[in-house]
């Protein structure tokens, strides 16, 4: 019985399991990559006040402050 078992064990499951570990890999490799892919839309968040891009709701010269100064890549959140 322990040799059948071992003979299922070597010439079955093993290469079975090989088979699921690569697929299971290509898929989550799939799924990190789409995930990534829309990384570009979600870094072009709106900024304004509860109206957002109307203008309602925000200080004076929000947009101008806005405007001049430079806005660091959100991409640099991702390397803390």
């Amino acid at each position: 019985m322990h040799i059948a078992a071992a003979m299922e064990i070597n010439s079955r499951l093993i290469p079975n399991l090989k088979h699921l570990h690569t697929s299971l890999n290509s898929k989550v490799k799939y799924g990190i990559d789409r995930v990534f892919c829309t990384l570009p839309r979600i870094y072009q968040l709106a900024q304004g006040g509860t109206a957002v891009g109307t203008g309602l709701n925000t200080k004076k010269g929000l947009h101008m402050m806005l405007l001049l100064k430079p806005v660091e890549p959100l991409t640099q959140l991702l390397l803390l």
